[in-house]
Parts: C-alpha cells; structure tokens; sequence
C-alpha cells in the first residue's frame, strides 16, 4: 500500500505500478539486538547501525534553531557512508561540476539503478529520527536522496555531514526539529516548501491546462493506519490543521492525455509529481524527467519492478498504466 505520495513514513501510498503499497511497514530498526526483519524480507544487523555520534561540539552543525542535532537524531549505516562517498569519487571523476543540475540529477540517480524498492524505511521505533538508507528506496526517498547528494556536491565540502544537512532540509519544514509532525508526508507540501526555500520551481502554475482541487485528508481520516496517530487525538487535530492549509493551495497540471504534446517543455532532472483520483490524496507517486531518443521517460523506484529504473516506454504511454493517475505536475530544480 504504498504510493500515496503522502510523502509520510507510515503509510505512503505510492502508486507506480497502479497499486498501492504502505510506506510505513517495513523498516524497524533499533539500538539493541542482532536483527531486524523487514516486511519486503530483507534483514538489518542492529550492530551495523552508526548513530553519527559527534564528541567534539565544535564541529557540529546547527540544522535548526537551537540545536546541535547531529549527535542523536541521524540514523544510518556505515554502509550508506560507504556508498555516499563512492558516489562522491565519482562525481569528482566524472566531472559531475561541469554538468547542469538536470544532467547531474540524473546521473546521481543512475547510480542507485537496480537498488531495490523497500517501503517505510523512515519508519523507527521510539522518536523520530532523520533515517538516510541509500540501499533500499521508495519514490520519494529516491528523490530526496540524489537531490541532497546534487546540493552537497555543491558545497565547498561536499561530505557527508553536508548531505546529512542538505537532506533534512528536503525532507522537513523549515526552522522546524527532526519529528513526525514536521516531517512533509503529503508531496503537495514537500513541493510548495522547496518553493519557498529557493529549491525548485513548479514550471505548469501558468500553462498547465486542468486545475487540480484536492481536498487532502487521508491521514487524519484513516489514523487508524499510522501508529503515531492512533489514540493521539491531539496530533490528529494538528495534521487536520495541517491538511486545511494544504487543500487551500491550487496546482495547476497537465492531463495524462496531453502529456505526448508538451514533452518539449520538459527537461532532464525536471521533477514529475503524478496527480492521482484517491480521495484524500494529492500525489500518488514522483519521478525524475529524462529525454531519451527526443522522448519523455522517467527514472524513478518503481513498484512495478520492486527497483530503481527507467520507464520502458515514454511517459505519455506509461502513465496509462498507472490506475487512478490524472496527470502530472512538473517542476524545475534550481
């Protein structure tokens, strides 16, 4: 149940492949033990958990107001470090800084091609923690993973505390703590708050040729699916708040059935967010546009295939596919 693009870490339901899939379930990972099972099959070694913890507070960096976060609420792997500097050599031999933005978006993401689609791999026991698992990926997570890696690329150093800093700003509101509440669950808000942070731009606001009018409130009306949620009446009333502000925004987008005519809009590394019919919902999946033989595809985690991948057919074909999908939304990294 997976695809709601309710970009959230309980229940995300995704639907790529037409069906939908919980982006909650899967991962549980805590401090003591040996292993972990996941409900994709997959296994986590509980010794293998790095905590990121940082003695010298010097060093830190202050990711929100107030606080040297870094030394408890990371929560990743040695093997993702691993993986984020081997992608980094990478971009130092390939020359990634001479690239546009859309080139290196896209070559970032090829090198997560073939890695599995896992959902709810945000999902932790106790508090919220910024979780970074590069080796399993759901759309949304694959998104914010190879954007944050693009931005730290940038930076003067380039490491991983940068793409550490770079990722919780994708991923949460601004000025806010790591928690579940500021945590961007629907991908209309993930969108309108990289607006507003200089992020990206939504390149249809003007052009695209159907209004979408959603009323989201998925979250608040089935808490029942989101064990942060159950018997909290409290935070309920506050995602309600929440949902209120975000049905207020309108999204101008372009129907499925005019996708093949305005392809020569979009460009490599353009962000496709895919309007979906589910009552309650906004997005029900998101991808990154690329041209390929003068065509729209997308790279993107797909259900479909359980892995990280490129659409075998161009997009105005392939969104056909995708049950209750109306349309896309598409925006431009800055």
């Amino acid at each position: 149940m997976r695809y709601l693009c309710l970009i959230l870490v309980p229940v995300l339901v995704l639907a790529c492949s037409g069906k939908s899939v919980t982006r909650a379930e899967s991962v549980h990972k805590t401090k003591n033990g040996d292993t972990v099972e996941t409900d994709g099959g997959a296994s986590v070694s509980k010794k293998g958990i790095v905590e990121m913890v940082q003695e010298n507070h010097e060093d830190m960096v202050d990711l929100s107001p107030g606080e040297l976060y870094l030394d408890r609420v990371v929560l990743t792997t040695a093997k993702d470090s691993s993986l984020f500097e081997e992608l980094r050599a990478k971009a130092l031999v390939e020359a990634f800084e001479n690239m546009s933005l859309g080139e290196k978006l896209l070559a970032i993401g090829e090198h997560f091609m073939g890695v599995p689609y896992v959902s709810g791999t945000l999902e932790t026991e106790g508090e919220e923690r910024l979780v970074i698992n590069l080796r399993e990926l759901d759309c949304v997570t694959f998104v914010e993973y190879v954007m944050a890696m693009a931005l730290s690329f940038e930076d003067t150093a380039g490491d991983f505390r940068s793409f550490t800093r770079q990722l919780k700003n994708l991923r949460y509101r601004a000025n806010e703590r790591v928690s579940y509440e500021a945590r961007l669950h629907y991908f209309s808000e993930w969108i309108l708050d990289k607006e507003a942070k200089g992020i990206l731009s939504t390149t249809n606001q003007t052009i695209g040729n159907a209004t979408m009018k959603t009323k989201v409130d998925f979250m608040s009306t089935h808490a029942n699916l989101y064990p942060v949620l159950q018997n909290n009446p409290s935070l309920i009333a506050r995602f309600k708040e929440i949902e209120g502000s975000i049905s207020a925004h309108e999204f101008r987008y372009f129907t499925s059935d005019t996708i093949a005519h305005i392809e020569h809009l979009v460009e490599n590394g353009d962000l496709i967010a895919f309007v979906t019919s589910t009552p309650g919902l906004d997005f029900s999946h998101c991808a990154f546009a690329a041209k390929r033989n003068g065509r729209l595809y997308v790279l993107h985690a797909s259900t479909r295939e359980n892995k990280v991948e490129y659409s075998p057919v161009p997009l105005s074909e392939y969104i056909g596919q995708m049950r209750g999908v109306t349309g896309i939304v598409t925006a431009r990294f800055r």
